[in-house]
């Protein structure tokens, strides 16, 4: 995804601010692949510490955490295979090239003016406000996600809310 980004900086004219800000989620991108993988590596240090939290907690809560993270715990650890971490890589690459492309097909459906990179930016900008879902469904995130990136090209509020409704239905309906 910080790949994507750098390329589209590349080919479409962003706005200075933007460009700035680039390098500041490039660098939290990295901090937390760096954390991941130490998690991966090194589960028992972070464990412990999680063990530590969990003991000023209620144990009710306590629990459903610890479930929470020997899930991810151990979809970390499937990762740590070159196979599976290639059919992710892949099939994420994927996902995100279909996805430009549906958008695209709806800019020219809306009559906007734009070209595919910008598609492709949109993809990255709707990637990173819905990495924390907020609600079921990322309805709302979803939305001003993209309100938010067809602002960068001057397309109206009303315009890209219409845009981000008919792209969710498209997209989890079917």
């Amino acid at each position: 995804l910080f790949g994507l980004m750098i390329g589209i900086s590349f080919m479409v004219k962003l706005p200075e601010w933007l460009i700035t800000w680039k390098f500041g989620v490039g660098i939290g991108v990295i901090s937390i692949a760096g954390l991941l993988v130490l998690v991966s590596y090194n589960n028992r240090f972070i464990s412990s510490l999680c063990s530590r939290f969990e003991r000023r907690i209620p144990s009710r809560i306590a629990d459903r955490i610890s479930s929470c993270y020997n899930s991810f715990i151990k979809a970390l650890t499937m990762l740590k295979s070159s196979r599976h971490l290639t059919a992710v890589s892949f099939l994420s690459m994927l996902s995100w090239a279909i996805n430009g492309v549906i958008i695209y097909l709806m800019f020219l459906a809306f009559g906007f003016s734009m070209g595919p990179w910008a598609a492709y930016l949109l993809v990255v900008v709707n990637s990173l406000a819905v990495m924390i879902v907020v609600t079921p469904g990322n309805v709302g995130t979803f939305n001003l996600a993209y309100i938010l990136g067809l602002s960068l090209f001057g397309v109206d509020k009303t315009q890209a809310l219409s845009f981000s409704i008919l792209l969710y239905v498209v997209t989890f309906i079917p």
